[in-house]
């Protein structure tokens, strides 16, 4: 017969171990071969039940220890995990900001409520600031230059009002005094129908701006004098033919060829360079001032100066271009023709080939002269080897 004694220890409530683990086992055990006795009295049922109530209580322990085990290992995987994808998240993160930075550009958000920044590193070192730094946007607006902060208010306020991204061009100075072009791109973000946020990249243009102004140089800008260029040229007067009121000055350096022959085409470099200084400043308030080629030059004027004022501009130029080139103990006069010619309702071609006539005239007039057109003039009466090649395109009016 078996005995149930009550002097049996039992682990405390609370207690987690091993130890307590075969306890449980063991009381199973008895209270199975308890039952088994056929003689069971009431006491040792009592005893039994008292038992089975215990054991019943630490086999949920036992489970729930499991459980919480089970629990706590399953937390540490996910805990594990969720480092790693953080660390993932960081270093992708930093990989993206590394490779921003390198390509000139960076990160940036405001918060709307209180206009806090947050860059990244690219951004900061765009501003040639610490990285890091705490600021708001007002904090930073005076690091535009005041024509771009104009500009990106304008931009700004339009899309927060209306909704979209935007994106511009502006620039900025450091605070070392170094001016640099950076490109904005923001998208705004909404909730509930009012914007919260904006956020984007800002990336240094500073390069690419160099090489488009170079471009334009290139294409407009006469290499040898900094003046405008005949594509230029062409273009303005093109815009300036439809009004009325404008005026066109046509220049022949005379003497230039005698230079090149005799001082060298170095010294005639220097004489064209010297001559586009003298000609932009005679041809004050002129919307335009070229070479055309060679040794000639043009000017063009908006309307809204008089006819004498025009031809007081004309007589000016062939003055300031009247001027000695010497070269050791040789020495050369050089000179300039001038023809004006007032714009009208026929168009460009019908313009320059007036200002052509005036200019013949001068020639005609002989060295240094000043002509404007007279319905008079005409070509039979210019004098041999006094043509010009100012043309438009496809278009050649030399006698």
């Amino acid at each position: 017969m078996l005995d149930v004694s009550p002097t049996i220890a039992f682990p405390e409530p609370g207690r987690a171990s091993d130890r307590a683990d075969a306890q449980v086992d063991r009381l199973v055990a008895c209270i199975e071969l308890a039952f088994a006795d056929p003689a069971l009295s009431a006491e040792k049922a009592r005893r039994l039940a008292a038992l089975a109530e215990k054991a019943a209580w630490l086999i949920r322990r036992r489970r729930e220890r499991a459980e919480r085990r089970a629990m706590i290992a399953e937390l540490d995987k996910r805990s594990a995990e969720i480092g790693r994808l953080r660390r993932m998240l960081e270093q992708g993160r930093s990989d993206v900001e590394r490779s921003l930075a390198a390509a000139g550009a960076g990160l940036w958000e405001c918060r709307l409520q209180d206009e806090r920044l947050d860059w990244s590193a690219g951004v900061y070192d765009m501003f040639g600031l610490p990285k890091g730094a705490r600021m708001r946007r007002g904090d930073m607006l005076d690091s535009y230059a005041p024509g771009s902060l104009a500009t990106l208010d304008q931009v700004r306020d339009e899309a927060l009002r209306r909704g979209g991204n935007f994106r511009l061009d502006a620039e900025i100075e450091t605070p070392r005094g170094e001016k640099r072009w950076i490109r904005v791109s923001a998208v705004v973000e909404r909730s509930a129908g009012a914007p919260i946020r904006l956020y984007g990249l800002k990336q240094d243009v500073t390069d690419e701006r160099g090489v488009l102004e170079d471009a334009w140089r290139l294409s407009e800008v006469d290499a040898l004098t900094g003046l405008s260029n005949r594509r230029r040229f062409e273009a303005e007067l093109q815009r300036l033919s439809g009004t009325s009121g404008a005026a066109l000055l046509l220049l022949d350096l005379d003497g230039f060829k005698q230079v090149n022959d005799s001082l060298g085409h170095l010294t005639g470099d220097d004489c064209l360079k010297e001559a586009a200084q003298r000609l932009t400043a005679a041809c004050r308030g002129a919307a335009l001032v070229a070479r055309l080629g060679g040794d000639e030059f043009a000017a063009l004027f908006a309307p809204g100066l008089s006819r004498d004022e025009l031809e007081r501009r004309g007589q000016d130029a062939a003055d300031a271009l009247r001027f000695p080139v010497r070269r050791a103990d040789f020495q050369l006069e050089l000179g300039a023709s001038v023809g004006l010619a007032l714009s009208g309702p026929a168009g460009a071609r019908d313009w320059i080939a007036r200002a052509d006539l005036a200019l013949y005239a001068a020639k005609s007039a002989g060295r240094g002269a000043f002509r404007s057109f007279e319905p008079s003039m005409s070509r039979s009466r210019c004098p041999a080897g006094a043509e010009t090649t100012v043309v438009l395109p496809e278009t050649r009016l030399a006698g």
